[in-house]
């Protein structure tokens, strides 16, 4: 609060028409204000400014309360009182201004017992826009911080306090804080800008979630720095509706409260706090994602509503009071007895066990299960137990879809949650056995996971022992993995493997040895490849094995071909390719590994089929992500014994291409597609089922191996990755905006006339033509000036050249490789380019990394993103960016992998106020469809509504 004080302390009410300067408009500021402020209300926080000055004799009789308090001063208030130099804290001490504009950080410090320490941080944003806008090609500005001033130095060892009475910062508006008698502009706080200054100074590490919601809902720019951990924004959680029942009183009346509710989360937490942002902490992966809390349907309007079918009974048998409710016995009784399906349906019911009164419970099934037979599929006998009594699963089946509960023996009536029936129904199958006409459970060998996450149960029999032993030895691969590191269970030809890869190695051994499919699915540059390499080289050293075959891009066979000879030289293998390819190579039993590209297996389908191979490998498997297409079902149709695929984007677009890769790995693995299809993905992506997204990362998690490079190369230099946004000179704008208008009225023509293919097919040209405009108008011949976009890259390119960096250039568009090549060949700089059409990529790539005069390559982003090992270049810069951002890490991962050296800087171009600048904006909206990864191209083309094509389009 502002208040003003004699100079003996005292409050003061001073008329500001006796003075002059700046202290007459500083107090007449204040009396304008503080007759503005409520009287009576109290001050948030404890602090205290004033105008220290003699008074005039006649007005000497202090004021005996402050009565003329600012509690929320307005910055202009501030701004005068600090203009006049007598502005003072408490103590009387003077306060002065501090230069700059400033962001407070909450920095969190992991201490003894398992406690995070809490303090507050001010970052200069001036020094840190100066430090963001230098020359890009100067390395030794780059990554500069802005000055920081600590907040709190010290924290004493005692419990949990309030910071109010040792803290040294203090907030005395919500964009104004004092620190050591200094005066900081900050970033709006918002509001409730008063909660920093009682806030506390520790929490256990448990209690952080919760902390950080409770922080970043009072002060929603709050930054949160975390050392060792990734803090990103992950969309939106809503909450959902609960009926806590608080309890049945001694006179029989039933207390219930509806409430916004979220699992983890305490009754009334939403409520009580005020929650408007979400905290999420993974400790394994070192994450914390901050998500917006969207507030569902109203849980209180929606239980009236239920209460409303008792018409006049209401007014007489129903107490309410803000939401609380009261029901006498008797509706009680005909609440439960007639409406428990639907509030189960509509609700969480909380504390549930109070309706036990009413013969009624909210029951988990115990499940017990022999298994005796089986390979893919278990089967045996199953038996549901419910309280203390015990069903077949068949009865159990029968009588709860027949009657929508069981019934015990001693009335009792037991519900379960929809969500556990569906999941004993997705993990249990019913069938007849064909021989005693008695029906029997089946267990898919890929649902032991989630079995296994069942909170009670029992299982038996041969076949059951033989999957745990499957699944326990994945779980003691990791116990053993440090032991394991210290020996070279895989030695190669040249060089060893690292610690990671070593895991890596043994986990595909274990799995493979099960006749099993697995998928590698490292981070790009973590080394997959020297992987398989590693496993290949044991295998065929050991036993006599037939023939394996290694699928993939063409791009990367001769990669596969120099990675083979210089680890593993002995293996003997076959280049299977081109017109000169010969079908009899294919039949030396001398030849260990077959190599050859997707098209190729496609075309040699049937010869493909007529062998029986010891392996089939797919690497960047990505290719089959398309069950429809040709490729897909010929290498679907192949004979192995064991398959492995390799991918760094396992999953790009949506959950269907994990479908596709199982289909490949281990065909039994979802079932039917319609199956998958109804069990997952409409579940996970169209109801937003957090359960059934939990189980299926049970389920996959045995045959999918990722790991990413901040977890396991420490010593990998540091990647910086930004987004530049560039400002079109005005020609260029109205040509953009011209030909922007007569596209979208295009495109609204196609839809309107109900053919949602042709508008899609129209949309999708209209956005390549504005593309290219926002990027490259001099491809056009309206446009006749160098645009800002490029010139700014040639700028760019040519001071990072004259330093010594090398850069790769991508961009999705052929005629801008030519142009961009030709701009620096007239201002002397060597480049390489790469395109679809490059024969010698390898020779490329071997010139680029040797040749200290060629600074520069310039490559389409499909091309460019795929296989290529380019550690001399340390700047990456991607022109013109599109829908898919994995496509984008794959073509930075060509720099940042292993070898690499120097630290890795990545530009993201964007024209300003163009299609560009709304591509980005949608890919971070929708940036949760699948595990941050937008759809790409075509799917997610397909599924744009109206409102993101208007978006896309500038109709809105």
């Amino acid at each position: 609060m502002l208040s003003v004080l004699d100079n003996h302390g005292n409050p003061y009410n001073p008329d500001f028409r006796r003075f002059t300067g700046q202290v007459r408009q500083a107090l007449r500021e204040y009396t304008a204000s503080a007759q503005k402020t409520p009287q009576g209300e109290e001050t948030p926080f404890l602090l205290s400014q004033g105008f220290p000055f003699n008074p005039p004799q006649e007005a000497s009789a202090p004021f005996s309360a402050f009565k003329d308090t600012v509690i929320n001063p307005p910055s202009s208030i501030l701004d005068l009182a600090l203009d006049t130099g007598l502005l003072v804290d408490d103590t009387f001490t003077p306060i002065r201004r501090a230069a700059g504009i400033y962001r407070i950080v909450l920095r969190l410090l992991p201490i003894q017992r398992n406690n995070i320490q809490f303090s507050l941080e001010l970052l200069n944003l001036e020094e840190e826009e100066s430090s963001e806008t230098e020359e890009p090609g100067n390395p030794e500005r780059k990554g500069r911080r802005g000055r920081s001033t600590k907040a709190k130095e010290h924290i004493e060892n005692t419990d949990l306090q309030r910071k109010a009475d040792i803290a040294d910062l203090y907030p005395v508006s919500r964009d104004r804080v004092i620190l050591d008698n200094r005066m900081y502009v900050v970033q709006d706080l918002g509001p409730l800008w008063y909660w920093l200054d009682s806030m506390e100074q520790r929490c256990s590490s448990k209690e952080l979630p919760l902390f950080l919601s409770i922080a970043l809902s009072r002060v929603p720019d709050l930054e949160v720095h975390y050392e060792g951990y990734t803090i990103s924004h992950g969309g939106q959680r809503e909450t959902l509706r609960s009926i806590l029942f608080k309890e049945v009183d001694p006179y029989g009346y039933l207390h219930i409260q509806p409430l916004h509710y979220l699992q983890g989360y305490s009754p009334r937490f939403f409520e009580d706090q005020d929650i408007i942002r979400l905290v999420e902490l993974d400790e394994e992966f070192r994450t914390i994602q901050i998500f917006d809390l969207i507030y569902g349907p109203d849980p209180v309007q929606h239980f009236r509503r239920i209460l409303s079918q008792f018409g006049k009974q209401l007014s007489t048998d129903v107490y309410e009071e803000q939401g609380y409710f009261i029901l006498t016995p008797d509706l009680a009784n005909r609440l439960i007895s007639e409406h428990i399906q639907e509030l189960i349906r509509d609700f969480v019911l909380l504390e549930s066990e109070v309706l036990s009164t009413y013969k009624v419970r909210i029951s988990h099934p115990k499940l017990k299960l022999h298994l005796s037979s089986g390979v893919d599929f278990l089967s045996g006998k199953a038996d549901v137990k419910l309280e203390n009594q015990e069903f077949s699963y068949t009865d159990f089946l029968k009588q709860y879809s027949t009657q929508g509960f069981i019934k015990l023996n001693d009335e009792s009536r037991i519900y379960l949650l929809p969500k556990e029936l569906d999941r004993l129904q997705r993990i249990l199958t019913l069938r007849s056995d064909k021989k005693t006409k008695k029906e029997e459970v089946q267990v898919s060998f890929f649902n032991y996971p989630a079995l296994i996450a069942l909170q009670d149960l029992s299982a038996e029999g041969q076949a059951w022992e033989q999957v745990r032993d499957f699944y326990s030895g994945i779980n003691r691969l990791a116990e053993s993995q440090k032991a394991a590191d210290k020996v070279d269970e895989y030695p190669l030809a040249e060089g060893a493997l690292r610690p990671y890869q070593q895991y890596g190695v043994r986990w595909l051994e274990h799995v493979t040895k099960h006749n099993l499919g697995a998928c590698l699915a490292d981070d790009m540059g973590l080394g997959k490849t020297v992987q398989v390499i590693a496993l290949l080289r044991k295998q065929y050293k050991e036993m006599k094995l037939g023939p394996s075959l290694i699928l993939m891009p063409r791009s990367l066979l001769y990669n596969w071909e120099a990675e083979l000879r210089r680890f593993a030289p002995e293996l003997r293998f076959r280049i299977f390719y081109g017109v000169q390819r010969d079908a009899e190579e294919l039949k030396d039993p001398s030849v260990h590994l077959v190599l050859s590209t997707y098209t190729t297996a496609r075309i040699d389908q049937e010869l493909f089929q007529n062998i029986q191979w010891e392996c089939i490998i797919l690497d960047e498997s990505q290719n089959i992500k398309n069950m429809e297409n040709k490729t897909s079902r010929a290498i679907l149709s192949l004979k192995s014994r064991n398959r492995i695929a390799l991918s760094g984007t396992p999953i790009e677009n949506h959950l269907g291409e994990l479908y596709s890769l199982f289909a490949f790995l281990n065909p039994s693995f979802f079932g039917s597609h319609s199956e998958f299809m109804q069990q997952y993905m409409k579940p996970i992506q169209e109801l937003k089922d957090t359960d059934v997204s939990r189980e299926l990362r049970l389920k996959i998690y045995p045959f999918i191996l990722r790991r990413m490079k901040s977890e396991v190369l420490k010593d990998l230099p540091k990647k910086t990755e930004q987004t530049v946004r560039i400002e079109l000179d005005q020609e260029h704008l109205e040509l953009y905006h011209r030909t922007r208008l007569e596209e979208l009225r295009e495109v609204q023509d196609a839809f309107e006339s109900g053919d949602r293919t042709k508008g899609l097919f129209r949309l999708l040209k209209a956005m390549t033509v504005l593309r290219r405009l926002a990027g490259l108008p001099e491809l056009e011949d309206a446009y006749t000036r160098v645009s800002a976009k490029r010139d700014y890259l040639l700028e760019m390119i040519e001071n990072l050249a004259a330093e010594g960096h090398k850069c790769l250039v991508f961009t999705n568009f052929l005629a801008t490789v030519e142009l961009l090549s030709e701009d620096l060949a007239q201002r002397g700089l060597a480049n390489l380019i790469m395109t679809g059409s490059t024969v010698d990529r390898q020779g490329l790539v071997r010139r680029f990394q040797t040749d200290e005069n060629v600074k520069v390559m310039i490559m389409t982003l499909k091309t460019g993103g795929v296989g290529l090992n380019l550690t001399a270049a340390d700047y990456v810069l991607i022109f013109d960016p599109w829908w898919n951002r994995a496509a984008e890490a794959q073509a930075i991962d060509r720099v940042h992998r292993i070898g690499q050296s120097k630290p890795v800087f990545s530009y993201r171009l964007i024209a300003k106020d163009t299609i560009e600048e709304r591509i980005l904006e949608l890919q971070q909206q929708k940036a949760d469809l699948v595990t941050s990864i937008l759809n790409s191209d075509g799917d997610l083309i397909k599924s744009l509504t109206p409102e993101d094509i208007n978006f896309l389009l500038g109709a809105s």
